[in-house]
């Protein structure tokens, strides 16, 4: 079988880049190695769908390859040293608190404060090229191309995050992401318990809220950036029943940066 020839040959002895699993089973073939061949032949997971429903994502396969710093990619036009340079250094912002959050109240900070963000490169000192190829599908064929995701660079950096009103004094590491030159962006998820900073979330009986979501963005001379975190549960809906589907989670955003210009 198709699959089967595929994770062999990922997890045999070989120079050659490293391939992740096919999308229609939404496993990284790191987890692949890490469990075995569950990931990419015990079947789909709950909701993933079926290759033959998602033809656009289905037949794609991600091939990640370690690269020097400065090497060019060509399928790109820049290398890792190129994109990560002017992300490098400290970066400040003006931040908005918000206050539309209920049902969640947080604190201390409140009203328009700043915030520092100092990016270093990480110990590798190396970069990866991500880039999506689509795979031959056994089985009916479809009209439909797939539509694989774009080549990006990922590097590895250590981030300092700061607030001028000291709710946040964090140090992390995340991935630096970029599709394009000058057009970078990055995430982290921090454990609200493990926080450094004196930023607190309260939530009803009933809620749950466990990380806070740090997202920034470097696009040309812009700097952008949200706090955020992920509200679980809540009161069953009016008229709702045992066999109704749960509250679904939603996004609640605690902060914004730049902050927005007095009206």
């Amino acid at each position: 079988m198709l699959w089967i020839e595929a994770f062999q040959e990922m997890t045999a002895p070989s120079s050659k880049p490293f391939a992740r699993c096919p999308r229609s089973w939404a496993r990284r073939a790191s987890v692949v190695l890490a469990v075995g061949a569950a990931g990419c032949l015990g079947g789909q997971t709950g909701g993933e769908g079926n290759p033959s429903e998602t033809p656009d994502r289905a037949n794609c396969l991600e091939v990640i390859e370690s690269i020097a710093l400065d090497e060019v990619v060509s399928a790109l036009g820049f290398s890792g040293a190129a994109a990560v340079a002017p992300v490098l250094g400290s970066h400040e912002a003006s931040l908005t608190w918000l206050t539309d959050t209920q049902p969640v109240s947080y604190g201390p900070e409140q009203g328009v404060s700043s915030i520092e963000v100092v990016v270093e490169l990480g110990e590798a000192g190396t970069a990866r090229w991500v880039h999506t190829v689509p795979v031959e599908q056994e089985g009916p064929s479809t009209d439909l191309a797939p539509a694989c995701a774009s080549d990006r660079l990922e590097l590895d950096v250590r981030v300092m995050l700061t607030t001028a009103g000291g709710a946040l004094a964090e140090s992390f590491e995340a991935t630096l992401v970029a599709a394009e030159l000058r057009a970078l962006r990055l995430s982290a998820e921090l454990p609200l318990d493990a926080l450094s900073g004196s930023f607190a979330v309260s939530v009803p009986e009933g809620y749950a809220t466990r990380s806070l979501l740090v997202e920034a963005s470097w696009r040309e001379q812009r700097f952008d950036g949200s706090l955020s975190g992920l509200l679980e549960g809540g009161p069953p809906r009016s008229g709702a029943t045992d066999t109704d589907s749960p509250v679904p989670n939603r996004l609640v955003t605690y902060a914004a940066w730049p902050a927005a210009p007095d009206p």
